[in-house]
């Protein structure tokens, strides 16, 4: 996918990383950065294999000013999808943080 999608990180005062994605408008938590990480990787390949299977990919991509680079199944099938994100971590000052 060309463009990069952007995570708005915080942690809660139990400890545990709440990531919010407006463009994909899914709410990810993990006990770590590296274990958000993972869960937010694991939730948009099983969201974009889910839109690619119901034909409405393009459409979301689109929808939201991205395209995909061509897509190619791996040998048993299945369709990887790579789309490159950041987290940005907002400190507990962070006036947006009351909003989440």
């Amino acid at each position: 996918m060309d463009g990069q999608v952007q995570w708005r990180v915080t942690k809660t005062q139990t400890g545990q990383w709440v990531a919010v994605c407006d463009p994909f408008g899914l709410c990810m938590e993990g006990e770590s950065l590296d274990d958000l990480h993972a869960n937010i990787n694991e939730t948009i390949q099983l969201l974009f294999e889910d839109l690619f299977e119901d034909g409405e990919l393009e459409k979301f991509l689109t929808d939201r000013g991205w395209t995909a680079q061509p897509i190619v199944p791996e040998s048993d099938g299945r369709v990887g999808f790579e789309v490159p994100f950041e987290l940005l971590v907002q400190s507990e000052s962070d006036p947006a943080r009351a909003v989440h």
